[in-house]
């Protein structure tokens, strides 16, 4: 008799698999890692963004409230740590550090010089998770009230402006604001200014 095998875990379920875990707000989740992903998406090609790039948005996009799980005050710093030290399938210690490191700038502070994890890091690696914590950060900003009233999204660019043009039914006012207040770390990383229009 031939033994039954499970399919091979794939590295997206062992990150919702850790997401459930901490008692993670799932579809927030999910719905910050479809707006990244339409966002990186958009930029891949004018800023040279690499397809594995892409894996790490979207971990740390599904992972980034995962601090939840120990205090709603300094999540992102939670986060970090959590992910860093999670048995996350598919990634290797180098992957993982960069993930918590994109997850723990979604929110707060901006990359610094007494940021010892991030000084440490080669200055590909710096840039990295500044362009892709940039693009979280804008995400996580538009679905402020965890309602996914930006149900899509695209860019056009010109004169050192990314102009994102939100889709949705309902009124995107308090998103736009969340993003609003989010988009500094990605307009440093980029060097282009964000704009909002619906």
């Amino acid at each position: 008799m031939i033994p039954v095998t499970a399919a091979p875990r794939t590295w997206r379920e062992s990150a919702l698999d850790f997401v459930r875990s901490c008692h993670g707000d799932e579809p927030h989740s999910l719905h910050v890692a479809g707006l990244a992903m339409a966002l990186f998406d958009g930029l891949a090609v004018p800023f040279k963004l690499k397809k594995s790039d892409r894996k790490l948005l979207e971990a740390s996009a599904l992972l980034h409230d995962v601090g939840y799980f120990i205090a709603y005050s300094s999540h992102h710093k939670h986060s970090y740590h959590l992910i860093r030290h999670a048995e996350l399938f598919g990634f290797t210690p180098r992957e993982r550090e960069l993930i918590a490191q994109i997850a723990r700038y979604h929110r707060k502070s901006l990359p610094k010089r007494k940021h010892e994890t991030f000084q440490v890091l080669n200055a590909e690696d710096q840039q990295r998770v500044g362009r892709l914590g940039g693009i979280l950060r804008l995400a996580d900003g538009l679905d402020r009230r965890r309602s996914a009233a930006v149900q899509s999204l695209s860019c056009k660019f010109g004169d050192s402006v990314v102009t994102l043009r939100l889709n949705g039914s309902e009124d995107m006012s308090l998103e736009i604001f969340g993003a609003t207040a989010k988009k500094d770390l990605f307009e440093k990383a980029f060097g282009q200014r964000v704009v909002f229009v619906t």
